[in-house]
């Protein structure tokens, strides 16, 4: 073995070149960097070929690894080289620490011939600790475990690896030297779902630089269009160099890399704005706006704000993915790349009218009706319902759509998950048990009746639904109404009731007394648990390990209950849990399982997005709310029929659950950089998919109610160093008044943080009614609103 340090870090490398232990020294908890052999044999994972420093060469169509050839080491004070000597090519894996503040890793291919090589693929395995330990003890994986969210460009890309407990120190691998063309990752797991065992899934990411690949397409023309050039000339050679360095939100990062800030989307007919830093010694030569097939300069639009800092703004009208392209003086380049949607209600429109005329089962003959296809046994398949029925408390009701949602509430949903619709006996829809947290979703769906009046629904009165939301979530929660270890332990288990619980215990208050305080003291047990538990932070178990579908609701569920420093304790987990990247369908909150890679996932994306937002309501601490709003707009991709980035296209209304961020995802080719439903792994495991995932949409909707709960209806607007920053909206400044324009679905508030000015919210009986544009301005050095604009849609 081989050891090399600086004052930063320290690695240790085996005699094939791959790198086993890697280590930051300030961090306390000692945690290794790598994936390494211990993890594998703890795991039983035969993963040996995927290591740090594992690397697969394809040239003039014949394949080399590491396998096959030993190389020699030349170890020095501050580096260790490793050269592999395949004849007519060698290859040099070298880690430098002259510097010390970073490890460098070196890449060099060099050629021995006296002709031109071809490199038909090149890629090396950099796999840092993206794990989800076989264990209990959630301390080991926030402290020994890191997100890995991915930043490539043509030469400025980079992988920030965060530690899930938010606590640091986290990685930054940068290129500095050379061109990579994506990042690919395989996933090794285990799931036991089936065994009656909770929790029941556990894994890990492999992540594999590709370096060079002349064959890997599918459909992603942003990424497509980066092609290294795969001539490796005679008796020269090609070299790739990245350094690791400690990573920081607030590191003085544009020593190595450029920084630029943009907006995730922009609605038609708006401007998209970003701001770019540099580095020192660097200037730009050019900016272009990127489409598929055109290339436009936007550098006429540059400002210089300071020394290093400039802000780029225009005007945007065509829809889709756009690429965002700077240009340097030294010819490289980098790039973002963000979305051009239509105003979102139309989205929520043509997918309300696409549940209704494509989706639901309006026929009393059919097998499961009325029901909403694709059916499943899981209640995830009821947020169909759940956003019906919201979309309609808040825009122009459509009276006919809520009828046909009440009436698959009570002659489908309730005879499915409850024997005869007694909600003291729950079926044992999965076999031989039943989940607990299935039963959100149908008391979600009751609790959202209730919410209309009598004149609109037509099978039962406004209390006898919220009589039925109380009676389920009361079953849910009390564990001495089950009788098998694992529902009792589920009832601790948190969920997407946090969309509604409050509400529902303020209307039982009013109307149900009786139904209130039972359930009241249930609620203050389950967020006492919590509290008396947070520093094993034992809620962040669910059927996964570590899973952001536990500590995600339960920093939104401390929120809601009050002990908003306990909530900012889970909360640290969600800020770790959301990417910050160069493409905004990155900026997803880390999930795996449902894409086997790194993923946008709408269901708990969008419901993690919002405990962000609810954290940031109850704290005003702003980073909460960037990473709320982010990760929403990564979301409504999934919605997204303009997109034209992904090889399986949506029509509109249409909805596809799972984006798999992986270019190339190795587990299933077809889906990197794809939409689709977990219904593709139904070929590799019905056992476990059948029933369950049966259609690309089947577990959506109840990210669009959460959506709807927050930036469907709210704009943003905080001051920080005396400067205005609007979220969800644009801001424009005349004179010393500044316009904001809500890109809210159904605009109905205006809220405002650190400048001590009111709330803006339309009160009207009209749903219909919303807010076009409010003005404020500075007098007296206090922010006062000067006038607003409303319109009915």
């Amino acid at each position: 073995m081989y050891t090399l340090s600086n004052e930063t870090f320290s690695i240790l490398a085996d005699e094939r070149g791959i790198l086993d232990k890697f280590h930051n020294i300030h961090d306390e908890h000692n945690m290794n960097w790598v994936i390494d052999k211990d993890y594998l044999e703890e795991h039983g994972y035969p993963d040996n070929d995927k290591l740090f420093g594992d690397f697969e060469l394809i040239i003039n169509n014949r394949s080399y690894t590491n396998k096959v050839v030993s190389p020699t080491v030349q170890v020095k004070r501050k580096s260790i080289t490793f050269m592999y000597d395949f004849l007519d090519f060698r290859l040099f894996l070298s880690y430098h620490t002259e510097k010390d503040k970073a490890l460098q890793f070196k890449i060099v291919l060099e050629n021995a011939k006296k002709q031109n090589l071809t490199i038909n693929k090149f890629a090396i395995w950099t796999s840092l600790a993206y794990l989800m330990f076989r264990d209990t003890n959630v301390i080991r994986n926030m402290r020994h475990s890191c997100a890995v969210f991915p930043h490539v460009s043509d030469h400025f890309t980079k992988l920030i690896a965060k530690k899930r407990d938010n606590n640091g120190p986290d990685l930054a691998m940068y290129c500095t030297n050379g061109s990579v063309k994506n990042v690919a990752t395989f996933c090794r797991y285990t799931n036991r779902f089936r065994e009656q065992v909770s929790p029941s899934l556990d894994g890990a990411l492999f992540h594999q630089l590709l370096l060079i690949n002349d064959s890997f397409r599918n459909g992603d023309w942003i990424y497509d269009q980066i092609q290294p050039n795969g001539t490796l000339e005679a008796g020269l050679s090609k070299e790739w160099t990245f350094e690791f360095m400690e990573h920081s939100a607030d590191m003085d990062s544009y020593q190595v890399h450029p920084v630029i800030d943009y907006s995730p989307i922009v609605i038609e007919n708006h401007d998209f704005q970003a701001l770019i830093g540099l580095p020192e010694n660097m200037e730009m030569e050019d900016i272009l706006l990127v489409t598929e097939n055109e290339k436009k300069s936007v550098f006429p639009f540059l400002e210089q704000q300071s020394d290093n800092r400039y802000l780029v703004r225009f005007p945007v009208k065509e829809l889709g993915e756009k690429k965002l392209e700077v240009v340097f003086t030294n010819k490289r380049t980098d790039f973002i790349v963000f979305n051009v949607m239509p105003p979102i209600n139309e989205l929520i429109n043509y997918r309300a009218e696409h549940l209704i005329t494509e989706s639901l089962i309006d026929d009393s003959n059919k097998m499961d009706a009325f029901g909403f296809e694709p059916i499943s046994n899981q209640g995830e398949s009821l947020g169909k319902l759940c956003f019906l029925l919201k979309k309609n408390l808040l825009s122009e009701m459509n009276q006919d759509e809520v009828r046909k949602v009440e009436k698959s509430a009570v002659y489908y949903m309730k005879g499915k998950w409850f024997i005869n619709g007694d909600f003291q006996k729950p079926r044992d829809i999965h076999g031989d048990f039943y989940r607990i947290i299935d039963f959100d979703y149908v008391a979600h769906v009751f609790y959202l009746l209730s919410c209309y009046d009598n004149n609109t629904l037509l099978l039962n009165d406004r209390k006898t639904y919220l009589q039925w939301a109380a009676k389920v979530m009361t079953f849910r929660f009390d564990e001495t109404k089950h009788s098998k270890k694992r529902e009792k332990e589920e009832t601790k288990m948190n969920g997407i009731f946090n969309l509604f619980i409050k509400d529902l215990l303020k209307d039982l208050k009013e109307s149900l007394p009786d139904l209130y305080q039972p359930l009241q003291n249930l609620w203050d047990k389950f967020c006492l648990n919590i509290i008396n538990q947070k520093d094993k932070f034992a809620a962040a178990i669910t059927e996964h390990y570590y899973d952001n579908a536990g500590f995600g609701p339960t920093a939104e569920s401390l929120s809601l209950y009050g002990d908003v420093e306990s909530a900012k304790t889970y909360g640290e987990l969600v800020l770790a849990n959301i990417g910050v990247s160069n493409d905004f369908r990155n900026q997803n909150p880390d999930r795996w399982w449902e894409a086997l890679s790194y993923m946008i996932h709408s269901l708990w994306g969008g419901l993690v997005s919002h405990s962000a937002l609810v954290v940031f309501e109850q704290t005003g601490d702003t980073r909460y709310l960037h990473a709320a709003y982010n990760s929403m707009m990564a979301v409504l991709y999934c919605y997204d029929w303009n997109a034209m980035a992904t090889k399986d296209r949506l029509s509109k209304g249409e909805a596809a659950s799972t984006y798999s961020v992986a270019y190339p995802n190795l587990n299933k080719l077809k889906l990197s950089h794809n939409r689709f439903g977990q219904s593709v792994f139904m070929e590799d495991d019905p056992e476990l998919f059948a029933g369950n995932a049966t259609g690309d949409d089947w577990d959506m909707g109840e990210e669009l109610v959460a959506y709807l709960d927050g930036f469907g209806t709210t704009t943003y607007v905080y001051c920080e160093n005396d400067k205005l920053i609007c979220v969800n909206g644009e801001l424009k400044e005349d004179n010393g008044v500044y316009t904001i324009t809500s890109f809210a679905a159904y605009p109905k508030m205006i809220k405002f943080y650190h400048m001590d000015l009111e709330h803006i919210v339309i009160n009207n009986n009209s749903n219909s009614h919303c807010l076009k544009q409010v003005s404020i301005k500075k007098s007296n050095k206090k922010w006062q609103q000067v006038g607003h604009e409303t319109f009915e849609f």
